[in-house]
């Protein structure tokens, strides 16, 4: 393995002028700094320029060369690059990874965050609610600084930023793309969980930690909202304001788009998949709950169709006349459903209960399609799409 012996090498040249955020954005790459870090790189599939380790960790990884260069340093040579008075045993070199100008359906703004840990608490708490993309009015947004990497727990690395040159460029491009912009304010003018949202993409804007969310997107905002707070607290930490916030928006974008995504998803394109699909759910449910898959997807259905007969809910649910009290029985007694006759009925604890369950629907859809590239998966759905249409063609042509 070689050795690299001078600070004046130009690998270690490199490594200490990434410890700047002006070094960063000369060279579009960013400084790892110690084993987890190292690790969540290569888990988010970072594209390494290569590793240097001191020689006590040589054969930890010394299996990596065949895909990334690793070069043995002294501690002190070490000690340089990462400007510490203590070792850390391993750093690497990494490219920034690749923008993506699709954007999904909720987006954060950072508007002038300041403290890089919270920062970095603001990512992790968006990506557990789904949430990959994060613009800033400003081309000088740097989340690669090591204590936003600790703090994110590496979900940094897979996450989407989009630089603006200023808050006009940024507001036009989301309003072209059609989302609706959401800030929030102590004088807001509705309650987080009051406030009725469009059935469009959310573009919510996280304030800067003294300021608040500039007077700009205020000014061209769709909602303003505020988080009810006791009078003895003056404010929350951008963090936590963030993670309640985007809980509220989330439930309610869901509830707005849920009919939508039911008619889309759960093998209504795919047939031949849908009982395989049912039984993947069924997994994942029965970790939170004793409903099962069939029952929560006649509940999507029924949250589209509002009402049904008993004969449908039969026939479409492939039951016996004898099976349907046994099926619907749990449905009652959790009052997901009323029933009136011969008539069952949506409830609205069943609007409540598919909003807090549908990440489970989304992850158990994510493990399926995660044997398809992006690319791939957008072709199957074109394909399925056409085949539909072909077959409504031919039925239409043959009534």
């Amino acid at each position: 393995m070689e050795e690299i012996k001078s600070i004046k090498d130009p690998r270690v040249i490199l490594a200490r002028e990434l410890n700047s955020s002006s070094g960063r954005k000369k060279h579009k790459k960013f400084l790892i700094e110690g084993e987890e870090n190292l690790k969540w790189a290569i888990d988010s599939l970072i594209n390494i320029n290569f590793i240097i380790c001191d020689e006590k960790n040589i054969e930890t990884y010394s299996h990596l060369k065949k895909f990334i260069p690793v070069f043995v340093a002294s501690q002190g040579i070490l000690k340089k690059i990462t400007e510490t008075n203590y070792l850390i045993p391993v750093i690497a070199i990494a490219d920034f990874p690749k923008v993506n100008d699709k954007f999904g359906d909720f987006i954060l703004v950072l508007d002038n965050i300041q403290d890089y840990g919270n920062l970095g608490t603001i990512i992790r708490t968006s990506k557990a609610f789904g949430i990959n993309d994060f613009l800033s009015p400003d081309e000088k947004f740097d989340p690669y600084y090591k204590k936003t990497i600790d703090s994110s727990r590496g979900l940094v690395y897979s996450s989407n930023f989009i630089c603006y040159e200023n808050n006009e460029l940024l507001v036009k491009d989301i309003k072209q793309r059609g989302y609706q912009l959401i800030t929030t304010s102590p004088e807001g003018d509705s309650l987080h969980s009051l406030v009725e949202i469009d059935n469009r993409p959310i573009a919510l804007v996280i304030g800067n930690e003294t300021k608040g969310v500039s007077e700009y997107f205020h000014k061209f905002a769709d909602k303003i909202i505020q988080i009810p707070m006791n009078m003895n607290v003056e404010s929350l930490n951008v963090g936590v304001a963030t993670g309640i916030s985007i809980y509220e928006l989330k439930l309610k974008q869901i509830l707005n788009m849920l009919e939508a995504k039911i008619k889309s998803t759960l093998g209504r394109k795919v047939n031949v998949l849908g009982q395989l699909i049912k039984k993947i759910f069924d997994i994942e449910l029965k970790k939170v709950t004793n409903i099962g898959a069939d029952r929560v997807v006649f509940l999507m259905v029924l949250q589209c169709e509002k009402e049904m007969k008993i004969e449908q809910v039969i026939r479409e649910n492939g039951l016996l006349e004898s099976e349907v009290d046994k099926f619907l029985q749990p449905l009652i007694e959790n009052r997901y459903i009323n029933k009136n006759g011969d008539t069952i009925y949506i409830a609205p604890q069943a609007e409540d209960f598919l909003s807090k369950i549908w990440i489970i629907r989304e992850r158990a859809e994510q493990n399926i399609i995660s044997v398809l590239s992006e690319n791939e998966n957008e072709y199957f759905n074109d394909v399925l799409d056409k085949l539909l249409k072909r077959c409504k063609d031919l039925l239409t042509s043959s009534s």
